[in-house]
């Protein structure tokens, strides 16, 4: 028998929705950033439900608590996803720095004794991709985006690279305050060996052309679920 595995799962956007200096004009780099981005100018949004932003989990801050929890209680498997509209912010432009700040989050996890699971995407998808009118209403999904795929491969190619570069991965960690010990062993041993490609499929199309609750926003379009 294989490994058997039992863990917890967090959704970038989920766990830590960024928001940057709002107030000194900040942009949001996603489809879903934008909607939290309207709540904190206190603007309309369409996130269902009342959104208290003082209470999100903040996982970026709080990570080494998390991974520390889950691995007092037992787990052996711990699940993230990265962002394609924060990785990708614009077109042709990949931001290594927070490349890295994931990467040291998947090196926390291993070190804790935990077994990293990626998801590459969760749903979020970059601004540039969009089309919005004058009230910021979204008109066209990223997905609709004739370039779209282009756009993708970009993101995926660029993640997996920066994976294998043993040198990239050994600054981040060294950054983070690793021993030369652990760069070596980890950057030898690999960061990931599971990964999930897309989250849930099927919310690509029920949620967000038919039923008209998650970005864009569209209700029952099923002309358009054709090109996606």
């Amino acid at each position: 028998r294989g490994t058997e595995f039992m863990g917890s799962a967090t959704s970038d956007f989920q766990s830590h929705p960024h928001l940057g200096d709002v107030a000194g004009g900040a942009q949001p780099r996603s489809d879903w950033e934008m909607q939290v981005h309207r709540l904190a100018r206190n603007k309309s949004s369409k996130i269902l439900g009342e959104q208290n932003i003082s209470e999100f989990p903040e996982f970026f801050k709080k990570k080494e608590l998390y991974v520390k929890r889950c691995a007092e209680l037992g787990e052996n498997m711990f699940r993230l996803s990265f962002d394609f509209g924060r990785l990708c912010p614009r077109p042709g432009e990949f931001d290594r720095e927070l490349m890295a700040e994931y990467i040291t989050i998947l090196a926390s996890i291993r070190d804790k004794g935990l077994e990293p699971m990626l998801t590459l995407y969760h749903w979020p998808s970059p601004t540039h991709l969009l089309k919005v009118d004058k009230d910021d209403t979204i008109t066209a999904g990223a997905w609709e985006h004739a370039d779209v795929l282009h756009h993708f491969r970009f993101y995926i190619q660029n993640i997996l690279h920066t994976l294998a570069d043993k040198d990239f991965v050994r600054q981040a960690l060294q950054k983070a305050g690793f021993s030369k010990a652990k760069q070596d062993q980890l950057a030898a041993d690999g960061l990931v060996r599971y990964f999930v490609s897309v989250n849930e499929p099927i919310n690509l199309l029920l949620p967000t052309y038919i039923l008209g609750l998650f970005p864009p926003f569209k209700k029952f379009r099923f002309d358009l679920i054709k090109q996606i």
